[in-house]
């Protein structure tokens, strides 16, 4: 299991004297994504937005480094383009760091302005998704001392089975937040494999997902594919098979992946199950803690619904690449996406803790999408 603790021994307390400086934040628009619903009728001729002025972020000035403080960060946002060209519902999707780099990201968004996107001849809206890198430039890559420090006695803790305190040791880390790539991805990629030796999924894909930031790049190159791998085999066994798809193209990039590659046969494994018509049924739940975003979720199918509540779910938001609708949830009613909407996430929202089934299946008849139709 503890494939990380060459690297453990490995990582050297590190002195940088003097500021470092601040890279350009990258924005970054192609989110490694993968669209299972696609246009499949009555679709329109359509120019997506092209972008006029889009103001770079500001790096935070507290974090751009003195002697070997240092913080990087990455946040996705999701926002509208109206068919005016101007920026509206800016939301946080993910945040790795300290707050200000989300605000940062937001008030440059709120001034992007584009030329509007064209369908069938008409100004319409577009819904956009961006991720910005808040990244130092040419750093010493390395941990800090006290964050050494801190992880080699997490790894021992977990080496002597003390998992619960491995486990609290680790997240104290995180949650310092002013962490550079390197320390964050190195922590998260051994409570991965700490929740993973749990049957913890769940938490074992938040943790996964943070290790792989660039593609895993900030991994040991050793523990490279390994990473990608895991991400692979968690997103599909928590229902994200469309984040699992794009995960094993990223795999392709970096080996030869062969028809009897492990983790090709998963992804053929769940092709074959969205070309059944059974339903495909996620257990899901909103996090525990206060404050966390939305449940998240890239649809599978064009007919969903919501069963087994325990706890409260307030609403969900569906964004398509050019269409959305909001609804309160019930347990009595499911919605049908009509066949001309394509690339669709939905966002849940509820009370900490919440637990629920969300079902999705082929639609046999097409429904309004914002109006609830009965079950049955």
């Amino acid at each position: 299991m503890f494939g990380w603790r060459g690297r453990a021994g490995a990582v050297a307390a590190i002195a940088v004297f003097g500021s470092l400086s601040a890279l350009p934040v990258r924005a970054d628009e192609d989110i490694p994504t993968y669209k299972v619903l696609t246009c499949e009728s009555k679709c329109p001729a359509f120019t997506p937005a092209v972008p006029i002025d889009r103001p770079q972020p500001v790096y935070p000035h507290r974090d751009t480094g003195f002697l070997d403080v240092y913080t990087e960060a990455q946040v996705d946002v999701r926002f509208t383009i109206g068919s005016d060209g101007v920026v509206k519902n800016a939301n946080i999707e993910r945040l790795l760091g300290p707050p200000e780099f989300g605000d940062s990201a937001l008030a440059a968004v709120a001034q992007y302005k584009y030329q509007p996107a064209i369908e069938d001849g008409h100004p319409v809206e577009q819904n956009r998704r961006i991720r910005f890198t808040f990244q130092i430039s040419n750093p010493i890559v390395g941990a800090r001392a006290k964050v050494v420090s801190a992880y080699r006695d997490a790894v021992q803790l977990a080496k002597d089975k003390k998992t619960d305190e491995a486990i609290a040791a680790l997240k104290a880390i995180i949650g310092q937040q002013r962490l550079n790539f390197y320390e964050r991805t190195m922590v998260a990629f051994v409570l991965a494999s700490i929740y993973v030796d749990q049957s913890n999924n769940s938490l074992a894909l938040d943790q996964i997902r943070d290790a792989t930031l660039n593609e895993g790049g900030f991994l040991d190159k050793r523990a490279q594919e390994n990473a990608i791998r895991l991400r692979i085999s968690l997103e599909a066994a928590n229902g994200e098979f469309a984040e699992a798809f794009a995960w094993f193209e990223i795999l392709k990039k970096h080996v030869t992946v062969g028809d009897d590659d492990s983790s090709a046969k998963l992804v053929g494994r769940l092709h074959a199950l969205l070309d059944d018509s059974t339903p495909l049924e996620l257990d899901a739940s909103i996090s525990p803690d206060a404050g966390a975003p939305p449940w998240q979720h890239t649809l599978l199918r064009r007919s969903f619904s919501f069963d087994a509540i325990t706890g409260k779910l307030n609403n969900f938001e569906m964004r398509c690449d050019r269409h959305g609708i909001e609804s309160a949830v019930s347990d009595k009613a499911n919605w049908t996406v009509p066949k001309s909407w394509s690339g669709c996430v939905i966002y849940v929202s509820g009370a900490p803790g919440t637990k629920f089934q969300f079902v999705e299946s082929v639609p046999e008849a097409a429904a309004t999408p914002n109006a609830p139709a009965p079950k049955g």
